[in-house]
């Protein structure tokens, strides 16, 4: 197994294979907040068909309706898709920039001009064929997780 596979697949949290426009990706699960403030920050590059799934659950993203969305930390650049619960795709920022920031108020920030549940980061330089107004099939993963999220976001 080489280095990127293994320090993407040490980062503690579930992981989940799902199929997203034809193509098989390994995902992990950021489901609760702790997940979600840690993300990718403790990889260095994404191994090609993994990625993370930020499920947010009934609490909006930030960077959707007129909040930034901040990648803070990431060392490499990102494709960011933002998703409604129903799957369908609201927003997408091809190959973003990895930082590496870890000042809040000197992070890029994005915005997403419609209010998401879910975002998907992939690496940067990834060919997905993936548009707005698409919809992705996530009832695997929402389903399995969907009472530890509302769990942890009442917290």
């Amino acid at each position: 197994m080489n280095k990127l596979l293994k320090d993407f697949l040490s980062i503690p949290m579930p992981l989940e294979k799902l199929l997203i426009a034809r193509q098989s990706f390994s995902l992990k699960i950021a489901h609760m907040v702790e997940h979600r403030r840690v993300g990718l920050s403790r990889v260095d590059e994404l191994p090609q068909g993994c990625g993370m799934l930020f499920l947010y659950g009934e609490t909006q993203i930030p960077g959707t309706d007129k909040k930034p969305f901040v990648s803070m930390c990431a060392r490499m650049n990102l494709t960011v898709v933002f998703l409604k619960s129903s799957g369908e795709v609201v927003g997408i920022f091809v190959n973003l920039k990895g930082e590496g920031e870890k000042n809040f108020k000197t992070a890029s920030r994005y915005y997403c001009k419609k209010p998401a549940e879910m975002m998907l980061e992939l690496r940067g330089d990834l060919e997905l064929g993936l548009y707005e107004g698409d919809s992705v099939d996530l009832r695997k993963v929402t389903d399995k997780y969907r009472g530890e999220i509302y769990t942890a976001n009442r917290k």
